[in-house]
């Protein structure tokens, strides 16, 4: 089976070269290969990143739920009981 006896002519690098229906297509088919390799790579990249994001992610969450760090250290907290609002006015009359 023939694909026709039609030859495409250009140049390449300074070269003359012909192309027939075959060869376009084996070269389209080799470029989409090529391209898929390359978005199947980084697609994998991506997965990793997102794993490892995922994976801090995840050891953040058990760290703080263990240990609340919005709590104040206990050395922090007053022994005398509850704090009285601080007035800069002196005069109560207001």
């Amino acid at each position: 089976m023939t694909l026709g006896k039609i030859q495409i002519v250009g140049k390449v690098n300074g070269s003359v070269v012909s192309y027939t229906p075959f060869h376009l297509l084996q070269k389209i088919v080799k470029d989409r290969d090529e391209e898929r390799e390359q978005l199947r790579r980084e697609l994998q990249r991506s997965q990793e990143q997102l794993h490892v994001l995922l994976e801090s992610d995840r050891r953040n969450q058990l760290n703080t739920s263990s240990s609340p760090s919005h709590l104040k250290p206990s050395s922090l907290i007053s022994q005398e009981g509850p704090c009285e609002p601080h007035h800069d006015n002196e005069d109560d009359t207001g």
